[in-house]
């Protein structure tokens, strides 16, 4: 049997949240949250250098040469394997503002 899940609700499902809610204090909330923000940081940035050529773990080298940024490492289902000039400079200006 599968649970409804509420995607508002950050995959808790739908018949949990309510007594969740009333069970964590503010406190425990927050401390949940910045959790969820250091992990969830992690996670991004290595997909951002995953989408980067010479930088990834996924993409060929073959096929991508070192600093080109690749909107998806996908290539089916659906292929995103290509890139748009705005989301590589906006990928470039985040990589700069998270090394310096």
């Amino acid at each position: 049997m599968t649970a409804k899940v509420d995607i508002r609700r950050s995959g808790v499902p739908k018949d949990a949240s309510a007594s969740i809610k009333e069970t964590m204090s503010e406190n425990d909330r927050a401390v949940d949250f910045e959790h969820w923000i250091s992990s969830e940081e992690k996670f991004a940035f290595k997909g951002i250098l995953n989408n980067i050529g010479g930088a990834s773990e996924v993409l060929d080298k073959e096929q991508v040469k070192d600093g080109v940024i690749v909107a998806s490492p996908s290539k089916e289902h659906p292929n995103y394997f290509f890139q748009w000039i705005r989301d590589a400079a906006l990928t470039v200006r985040s990589l700069i503002y998270a090394f310096e």
